[in-house]
């Protein structure tokens, strides 16, 4: 052997020493043919420069794992298991179970789901799956192949305990009943019709998630009359537990009709044999909850603030330990109550109590008292008084001049308001007070697009803490005419009690009522709007939303498609035969 090895080396070298000998002598003729010899070297440069480069990695995977089998299968009957196994083509990982994962029936305590290589175990405690049921576990997502993740969407396993697998089917919506918007992650929940009452202490029967469409899915039911529950689960519990959670409902049982497909052990794709019934439900949050008070702030010695978890819909009412003077003002939401103690000593005090009683607009409308204490403050002094306005006014509203600390007395003969900045030919004015003891109206006739001077001298105003305010010369201009217009909405061939809103980026801006058919909005600014009418089935004014305990849905809410543009110096009017619907669901 070790003559046979020294034998082939000694060919190999001789190959190759001949192969050099005929290069040397084909490069000394092609010396009289520099192109061909130029040629031949790019070549070599070529294949030398491919030789040493690194190997190419070949395409992406894009392809996402392939069920090659199940154990059980996909589908089982007769499932008296502690254990199944689900196979896959390559290696595979589990990415954000606990919030992918959904169970439907729950399964208390949860299956426990793990990763061996190539496939997922699933161990399931017999004692808590229930006699003749059909379950399914839906991955969603989470199931993904270890080298770039992609994901298997939607693989759902399912077995039975019983004879057959149920295969009825439920889809649907949920939206926002005020904004009509979809709402992702709902759960979507099915009691039996007759333990509807029950909601707050059972588990569903049936549950699945919203996507961010709005759109759930309900698979392998089994037939009965249900009641459909929506649910934005704050603890994540699957109860109906908390005053804030959102929910919607329908009043009338729902029965599902339309069949899955029997699952296929070999790719898992579950169909359908004819449309789906669509089921859509509209979220919202009762208005009558627990009240509480959320935090109390000392932000200045001589200012509290109690903010409550929700809207007051009755002003709360309040006393300070010694009965010291103050004022009060509570924010335009009425979620927060300002108060200022007006004498300096009570100011500095190092603790104040606050007494107070507010309403909680639960179920049974309580009133109930509670005590808040004042938060010490940091600060050493009273907040410097000022006096601002904004640069520009709205022409047809009263002038709104601002105040740091609320406002004790005001002497007009120290204000004057010109459209010169030395005071010449001042204009007559009046102040108005407001809720808000930080705020003064002005009203005066001053003209579109003017800009006028409001010339303050020392002490024009004492704030409750008797401390004056500087002489200052604040400037500020009206808007123009043409910066508004007018809408008239017109309702045909209705009486309906209504209200619309005009929304800028969904936010609010103006609210007018109807009358005999018509909603009109008057000195609006120009723009694009948003338009959003609410049958007021209660004529309040204002948007109710459901009772769950009452079987009552939130007002129906109506908007127009598109925005709407308001120009300069128009009256538009705008035709909408919304379709009113005092039955709605």
């Amino acid at each position: 052997m070790a003559y046979l090895s020294k034998y082939l080396r000694n060919q190999r070298k001789r190959k190759y020493s001949l192969f050099l000998r005929m290069f040397a002598t084909k490069i000394r003729t092609l010396k009289t043919k520099p192109h061909i010899l130029t040629g031949i070297f790019s070549i070599l440069t070529i294949i030398s420069c491919a030789k040493m480069g690194s190997l190419g990695g070949g395409a992406k995977d894009t392809v996402a794992p392939v069920v090659e089998k199940c154990i059980p299968d996909n589908g089982s009957v007769h499932f008296a298991g502690r254990k199944a196994e689900i196979y896959f083509n390559e290696y595979v990982s589990l990415k954000d179970l606990n919030s992918k994962m959904i169970v439907s029936p729950p399964i208390v305590p949860a299956p426990d789901v793990v990763v061996s290589g190539k496939k997922i175990i699933i161990r399931i405690n017999p004692d808590s799956l229930q006699n003749s049921r059909t379950y399914q576990i839906n991955f969603g997502n989470a199931i993904v192949d270890v080298n770039e993740g992609n994901p298997l969407n939607g693989f759902v396993y399912s077995f039975s305990t019983g004879d057959v697998i149920d295969s009825l089917k439920l889809s649907g919506t949920v939206i926002d009943a005020q904004t009509l918007k979809p709402v992702e992650g709902v759960v979507v929940s099915l009691y039996s019709w007759e333990n509807r009452e029950n909601f707050r202490t059972y588990i569903p029967q049936y549950l699945t998630f919203t996507d961010k469409y709005g759109v759930f899915q309900l698979e392998y039911l089994a037939e009965g009359n249900y009641a459909i529950l929506a649910l934005k689960d704050a603890n994540n519990n699957y109860y109906f537990d908390q005053a804030t959670e959102s929910i919607a409902f329908f009043n009338t049982p729902v029965s599902p009709s339309t069949r899955l497909t029997s699952p296929q052990s070999d790719s898992m794709q579950q169909g359908l044999n004819n449309m789906p019934e669509q089921i859509n439900l509209k979220l919202f949050t009762e208005d009558r909850q627990q009240q509480y008070i959320l935090k109390t702030e000392r932000s200045e010695p001589g200012k509290i603030q109690i903010v409550f978890a929700q809207p007051n819909r009755k002003a709360p009412e309040f006393t300070l330990k010694g009965n010291p003077e103050s004022v009060f003002n509570l924010s335009k939401n009425n979620d927060t109550l300002s108060i200022w103690m007006t004498n300096n000593l009570n100011a500095s005090a190092d603790s104040v109590t606050v007494f107070l009683r507010y309403y909680s607009d639960n179920s049974f409308t309580q009133l109930i008292a509670d005590t808040a204490y004042g938060v010490i403050s940091n600060k050493s002094s009273i907040a410097k008084f000022t006096v601002s306005i904004a640069k520009q006014q709205e022409l047809f509203a009263p002038i709104g001049l601002m105040f740091s600390n609320p406002i004790a007395t005001t002497d007009a003969t120290k204000v004057l308001i010109s459209e010169n900045k030395n005071g010449e030919d001042p204009i007559s004015f009046s102040f108005e007070k407001t809720v808000n003891p930080c705020k003064l109206s002005i009203e005066s006739a001053l003209e579109s697009g003017g800009t006028y001077y409001l010339i303050l001298a020392q002490g024009a105003f004492t704030d409750i803490y008797q401390q004056k305010s500087n002489a200052d010369t604040l400037s500020f201009t009206m808007k123009r005419t043409g910066d508004y217009g007018s809408l008239i909405v017109i309702l045909p061939g209705t009486n309906e009690a209504a209200f619309a809103e005009l929304l800028l980026q969904d936010k609010v801006k103006y609210k007018a009522s109807s009358v005999e058919g018509k909603i009109v909005f008057e000195n609006i600014l120009v723009g694009k709007y948003s338009i959003r009418i609410t049958q007021d089935l209660n004529n309040n004014g204002y948007w109710d939303s459901g009772n769950l305990e009452k079987y009552l849905q939130p007002e129906p809410v109506y908007y127009y498609i598109g925005e709407y543009e308001v120009r300069s110096n128009w009256q538009h009017e705008l035709e909408w035969a919304v379709p009113f619907n005092s039955n709605d669901k």
